[in-house]
């Protein structure tokens, strides 16, 4: 994408909307985004975050999966049919915003870990772990995990629209996060209303109940569409989708 990247100002109210297209690109390519899901939750089981290192992997499998996510919510929009060629170009140009993000955010959360350690706060919470659902969805914990900690900092860090801004345009790590702070600068309540208001029911249904472990299990390529639609409106200038094109391609016999 070549367009000028000069983000513009909306309203809180476009949220919904950010919420309604991110849902319908889903549904168009839900089963491509269940399976994507699929993979990186089963790498993040067969990870198991034991150590730092594989904490890391994780996470990092994590920025990349959403990356990819971004891709296909594109090609969705454009009613195009997703390429591995396409996947990997996005996440190619994305590298090294994911590789910095994903140190970044380990680090925090291991800061973030240490200190809590050291403080007791009695939150309340349903233990869910022995009930039927939990063994049936043990395997999402760990992706679930890697996902809430990816969520978190990215929250915390104000950087809505960088991944979306390093998938699809060749900008280095600094224009990248100055571009993303200037458009979080011009959006800074429809950025919280866009990230803290699905956080907190996540966080709340993640205390009461193993429904959570499923509701990431959507959640991650959500997120990818969602980062998507906001980067699309705020820098394209583009708040819906673009209508569902049919992908066949008709062949019309010239005149005799």
């Amino acid at each position: 994408m070549s367009t000028p990247l000069d983000p513009i100002r909306v309203e809180v109210a476009d949220v919904r909307y950010w919420q309604r297209e991110a849902f319908g690109l889903l549904r168009r390519k839900a089963l491509l985004f269940a399976v994507l899901s699929a993979v990186y939750f089963y790498a993040a089981h067969v990870l198991q975050a034991r150590t730092w290192l594989t904490f890391f992997v994780g996470l990092l499998a994590c920025h990349a999966s959403v990356a990819v996510c971004i891709v296909i919510a594109r090609d969705a929009d454009n009613s195009r049919q997703p390429t591995i060629a396409e996947c990997y170009k996005g996440l190619l140009s994305a590298i090294v915003v994911v590789s910095v993000t994903s140190v970044v955010h380990a680090l925090v959360w291991f800061v973030a870990a240490t200190v809590a350690s050291f403080v007791t706060i009695d939150i309340p919470m349903n233990d869910y772990t022995h009930s039927a659902g939990y063994q049936l969805l043990q395997w999402l914990t760990t992706g679930t995990m890697n996902f809430f900690v990816f969520y978190c900092c990215l929250m915390v860090s104000a950087l809505w629209f960088l991944l979306p801004l390093a998938v699809f345009h060749r900008l280095n790590l600094i224009e990248a996060v100055k571009l993303a702070r200037t458009a979080e600068q011009k959006n800074f309540l429809v950025v919280m209303t866009a990230s803290y208001v699905p956080f907190v029911l996540f966080l709340v249904t993640f205390l009461i109940s193993e429904v959570a472990l499923a509701i990431a299990f959507a959640a991650m390529p959500m997120l990818g569409a969602y980062l998507y639609v906001a980067y699309r409106h705020v820098f394209l200038g583009k708040r819906e989708n673009e209508p569902l094109r049919a992908t066949l391609s008709v062949t019309q016999s010239s005149p005799s």
